[in-house]
């Protein structure tokens, strides 16, 4: 009839700890974190603020997001105390690699 829970459970807890987060998955996760802190704070977060609650550091945050702005999926705006960070074109994410989205899509073909 249908896959036990059980067996759906297990495959998820495979999947999530294969290896480190992939490009997809990442963006979507700075993206989350922006529109949270846009939300908490009434304003564009600032790099530090974005990489305090992903709890990372501020170099590998920047990397990440660079890379993202350079992709038009966030926009960092820098003033003469900080970087602002905000969403530039969400959709755009979709475009990113998910090596493990294809793979349980061939695996369903």
């Amino acid at each position: 009839m249908g896959t036990p829970i059980a067996d759906i459970l297990d495959d998820y807890s495979v999947n999530r700890c294969e290896d480190t987060m992939n490009r997809y998955e990442e963006g979507h996760l700075f993206v989350a974190a922006v529109r949270v802190l846009r939300h908490q704070l009434g304003a564009p977060p600032s790099l530090e603020e974005l990489c305090s609650m992903l709890g990372i550091s501020v170099e590998a945050g920047g990397a990440t997001c660079r890379s993202l702005a350079q992709q038009n999926i966030l926009e960092m705006i820098e003033d003469p105390f900080s970087v602002k960070v905000i969403i530039q074109d969400h959709l755009l994410l979709e475009e990113l690699p998910d090596f493990r989205r294809r793979k349980r899509a061939k695996s369903v073909i």
